[in-house]
């Protein structure tokens, strides 16, 4: 069980990172987060803030480590030689092993049940709706980027990764203007111009470390910048007019789609519908003083696990009882 003994730590400096990055998270949601920014600069932030925790995560682990990395790497024992028992690096000898108990490893082997559960249920989630794209795709008429679905269930869906395409049942069709269809399809030809459905699942591997109530906050933003995103690009063609009104009709005929597809009447519809007939007069952040912000962090994470590393593993045995 030396390997036990060895990851353990490590996995014990992660989590610590872990933990300071889901607080910075939730301190940023809960006090600097502005709905009334343009999409694209929410994606961008969204996607930072998600991918935050795993960022600090490995570049503390790989920081506190770099010495016994660096000693490996020109094949000396200095480093390792120079520490008691206990130390975190990544040494040969078992006299160095930071000895883990059972409560230690039943915290940490659960965190990462909970990592993998939600990769696993994203992951059945995803098959899931690949059958169902599947399925549709085989009984609906076409087989370029524009499909129609003989069904009279009221449905416009923008779907797939690799063979993507927009979706459209005869029973939406019949609903709409011939205008109104232009707009729709504008609306749908944007999620895959833009990659969403991709880009959706990569966001979604990464909230599997945030906590259920982060993640779900974290997804609620994500999905209405990426439909306010896709609105704007049916306004370029059509006027802010014109996408309300379809959107208003589209949402009183058609159901909302599930994860993973992207609809015209998903996310926040009243919320869209506001936005597009009294657009904010508000200024519009264009500093990037949230991405300066979280590098200028990810250089603090680097240059504090090196500097104090030492500390970092006193700290590690202290919490394990050392």
């Amino acid at each position: 069980m030396d390997w036990v003994n060895l990851l353990w730590p490590l996995v014990l400096v992660a989590l610590i990172a872990w933990m300071f990055g889901v607080i910075a998270v939730a301190l940023y949601l809960a006090n600097g987060w502005r709905s009334d920014a343009a999409p694209c600069i929410r994606e961008r932030r969204l996607m930072l803030l998600a991918g935050l925790p795993w960022m600090w995560a490995i570049l503390l682990v790989l920081a506190v480590n770099s010495a016994s990395l660096f000693d490996a790497m020109y094949r000396q024992g200095a480093h390792c030689s120079s520490h008691s028992h206990g130390h975190l690096h990544a040494c040969s000898s078992s006299d160095h092993l930071l000895v883990s108990g059972a409560v230690e490893l039943t915290v940490v082997g659960i965190l990462l049940f909970l990592v993998g559960f939600n990769w696993t249920r994203m992951a059945v989630r995803e098959r899931g709706l690949h059958k169902r794209v599947a399925t549709l795709s085989r009984l609906s008429q076409g087989r370029r980027k524009l499909r129609v679905l003989d069904d009279a269930t009221p449905l416009a869906l923008a779907v797939g990764v690799r063979d993507s395409f927009v979706l459209f049942s005869r029973g939406l069709l019949a609903q709409l203007t011939r205008r109104q269809r232009r707009v729709v399809l504008a609306h749908e030809v944007a999620h895959l111009r833009r990659g969403d459905t991709l880009r959706n699942i990569i966001f979604e591997i990464m909230l599997a470390i945030h906590p259920f109530w982060q993640a779900k906050k974290l997804r609620h933003h994500w999905r209405q910048a990426l439909e306010e995103s896709a609105d704007d690009s049916a306004v370029e063609q059509f006027g802010r007019e014109a996408v309300a009104e379809t959107l208003i009709q589209v949402a009183r005929v058609s159901r909302t789609n599930s994860s993973g597809m992207f609809s015209m009447s998903g996310a926040g519809t009243i919320h869209r519908i506001q936005r597009l007939l009294a657009p904010s007069t508000v200024r519009q952040p264009i500093s990037p003083w949230l991405e300066v912000l979280c590098l200028c962090s990810l250089v603090g994470v680097v240059l504090a696990g090196t500097y104090y590393h030492h500390g970092m593993e006193t700290l590690a045995y202290w919490l394990t009882g050392g």
